[in-house]
C-alpha cells in the first residue's frame, strides 16, 4: 500500500463510525491499495486509535475480503509478530476490517536515515520478527506472498516489527491461481508461476510456497542462497542472530516504545548543591506524568539514567519530545526511547 492522504475517498475526515466495537472517529487517512483504504480512527471513549482497512464499494473483491480475513483470524496472537486483528464490520456497502495501529512501516524508516547503513541492532531485531512471523504463518499451513518493506511495521507497544497485509496470502493445501509478490521481492519460482499465471497455465508449474516467502524476507534482511534456502526456524537458529547488540542512539530516537529514557537525569554536581537524589526523582516524575499515565519508574544512580514506562506510546512519544526540550537545574534533557524487553527484563543501560 501506499500513502496517498489525497486520493482516499471511502471516508471522509471526522466522520464518526458506530460500531459493535464503540464509536470511532476518522482521523486520518494513512494509506491506499489497489483495492482498499486505510484509515485511522479514533475510539471516542477512550481516545485510543486503531486502523480501519476499508474495501471499496462497487467493486468485486468479496472473495478477496473473506481470504484475509479467515487468515487474519487464524494468525492473530498476543506473541506472534503479525499484526492484530481487531473485528471486521459493514458502513454504507464498504466491508472494514478493524487492525491495531502500528507505528509506521519499515519503508518509512528506510527513508528516514536516507541511505546510512541500518544498525546490527534494528538488523538482528528485523530479522528475528521476520522470521519468527514467517515461522507461524507457515506452521499455520498458509503463504504470506507479498513480505516487502511496506507490509511490516513497527509497533511500539510490544517493540517488534510485525507482518501486515495478507491480501496475496493462500494455503499450501489449496489451488491458487493469481500472481504473487511485488517486483524487487519476487522469488525465481514466483517470476515463473506469475508469468504462467497470465496465460492461466496453472497446472503447467508447481504453485510457490514458503520458500518463496524466505526469498523475500533474505531480499529484505540478507543475501540468501538460492541453491539451500532454510525454513524460518533453522535460520533463527543460527548464530548470528543470537549476537547481542544494544542499539545505537538513533535506532532508540528513530523507534518509539512505551519507555523513554532520560540519559542525564542526574547532575555529577548533586551532591554539592545539596539536591538528594530523592528530590530529584520526584522532580523528573512530576513532569514525565504530565503526558499520561505511567505503569513504572526506575532511577539507575550508576548511570545517571531516569526511566519511565507509559501506558500508551503516543504518551511516550509526547513526553519525548517535550522533555527533550525541557530545562532542568540548568541543563538541557537528552531524553530517548527504551527497549519494552530491555524494560521488563530490568537491564538497564
Amino acid at each position: 500500500m501506499s500513502l496517498a492522504r489525497q486520493e482516499c475517498k471511502e471516508l471522509s475526515l471526522g466522520l464518526e463510525l458506530a460500531t459493535i466495537y464503540g464509536i470511532f472517529k476518522v482521523t486520518e487517512c494513512i494509506a491506499m491499495g489497489r483495492c482498499c483504504e486505510v484509515y485511522q480512527g479514533e475510539q471516542s471513549s477512550t481516545k485510543k486509535c486503531i486502523a480501519l482497512k476499508v474495501f471499496r464499494r462497487c467493486q468485486d473483491y468479496g472473495g478477496a475480503l473473506q481470504r484475509e480475513l479467515s487468515f487474519l483470524q487464524k494468525l492473530s496472537t498476543p506473541d506472534a509478530p503479525v499484526v492484530d486483528h481487531l473485528g471486521e464490520m459493514r458502513w454504507e456497502g464498504r466491508d472494514i476490517l478493524l487492525q491495531e495501529m502500528l507505528t509506521c512501516t519499515l519503508r518509512d524508516i528506510f527513508l528516514s536515515i536516507e541511505g546510512s547503513s541500518c544498525s546490527a541492532w534494528l538488523v538482528i531485531t528485523l530479522a528475528n520478527d521476520v522470521l519468527r512471523g514467517l515461522a507461524h504463518i507457515h506452521d499455520n499451513g498458509i503463504v504470506h506472498a507479498d513480505l516487502k518493506p511496506m507490509n511490516l511495521m513497527w509497533d511500539a507497544k510490544t517493540s517488534m516489527f510485525k507482518i501486515i497485509d495478507f491480501g496475496l496470502s493462500f494455503r499450501t493445501t489449496e489451488q491458487y491461481t493469481h500472481a504473487i509478490q511485488s517486483k524487487g521481492y519476487q522469488a525465481p519460482e514466483c517470476m515463473r508461476w506469475n508469468s504462467f499465471s497470465v496465460a492461466q497455465r496453472f497446472k503447467a508449474v508447481e504453485t510457490p510456497g514458503p520458500p518463496a516467502d524466505i526469498w523475500s524476507a533474505g531480499c529484505i534482511i540478507i543475501e540468501v542462497s538460492p541453491r539451500r534456502r532454510p525454513g524460518a526456524d533453522e535460520l533463527l537458529g543460527d548464530p548470528w542472530l543470537k549476537q547481542y547488540h544494544q542499539p545505537l542512539f538513533t535506532d532508540t530516537v528513530l523507534l518509539p516504545t512505551t519507555v523513554i529514557r532520560i540519559l542525564n537525569a542526574e547532575d555529577p554536581g548533586i551532591a554539592d548543591s545539596g539536591i538528594t537524589k530523592d528530590t530529584i526523582e520526584c522532580r523528573i516524575l512530576n513532569l514525565c506524568k504530565k503526558y499520561g499515565e505511567t505503569r513504572g519508574h526506575h532511577f539507575e544512580t550508576a548511570l545517571g539514567h531516569f526511566y519511565v514506562c507509559y501506558q500508551e506510546p503516543s504518551e511516550a512519544e509526547a513526553a519525548q519530545q517535550a522533555l527533550t526540550k525541557c530545562l532542568l537545574n540548568e541543563r538541557m534533557l537528552i531524553v530517548t526511547f527504551y527497549s519494552f524487553s530491555s524494560w521488563t527484563k530490568r537491564d538497564f543501560y
